[in-house]
C-alpha cells in the first residue's frame, strides 16, 4: 500500500458533501510536481484542534436540537 505524501501537508484538505461524497483538495498550484514546491509539514497539533472544534460543534448542535 502506498502513502501519498499530500495527506500530511498543510495546504491538502479532506471535505465531505452529502451530495457529491468527498472533495480532495490542494490550494499549491502545482500541476504533477513531485516533490511539491508547496509543500509544508502537516503539524501534529493541527489534527488535534481540528478534532476539538468538531467535538465542541458537535456538542453546540446537539444542545440546539434539544
Amino acid at each position: 500500500m502506498s502513502c501519498d505524501p499530500c495527506q500530511f501537508c498543510a495546504h491538502y484538505s479532506v471535505e465531505y458533501d452529502r451530495n457529491i461524497g468527498w472533495s480532495y483538495d490542494c490550494d499549491v498550484d502545482a500541476e504533477d510536481l513531485k516533490p511539491c514546491p508547496g509543500f509544508t509539514p502537516r503539524l501534529a497539533s493541527d489534527g488535534l484542534f481540528e478534532q476539538l472544534f468538531n467535538e465542541e460543534e458537535a456538542e453546540y448542535y446537539k444542545r440546539e436540537a434539544e
